[in-house]
């Protein structure tokens, strides 16, 4: 982590994407943006070194002083669970299919 200005910057590796709207983002490694008022009050609740699945916007990209991911206490940043990986890849084959209802 580090810290510029009101913003803490995080370097992260994203291992998959299950959906992104816009551009897509791609595997690899990539910075997420935490402003430090969402940081002290631990939402997102992020720890190092830990796999996280994460719900949020990636409109830092639009952003030139911030370019990478954006998490603030809106987004869902949740400890990940090796039990989910097959879920979400049957979720990802039914929306190819044009199977997944639209809400």
């Amino acid at each position: 982590m580090e810290t510029i200005g009101d913003w803490a910057k995080f370097a992260v590796s994203l291992v998959s994407v299950y959906k992104s709207r816009g551009e897509p983002l791609k595997r690899g490694d990539h910075v997420l943006w935490v402003h430090m008022k969402d940081l002290a009050c631990k939402c997102p609740r992020i720890h190092m070194g830990k796999r996280f699945l994460i719900l949020g916007t990636s409109e830092g990209a639009a952003n030139p002083e911030r370019p990478g991911l954006l998490a603030d206490k809106n987004s869902l940043v949740i400890q990940w669970r090796d039990i989910w990986t097959r879920r979400l890849r049957k979720f990802q084959r039914k929306e190819k299919k044009g199977k997944c209802s639209k809400a």
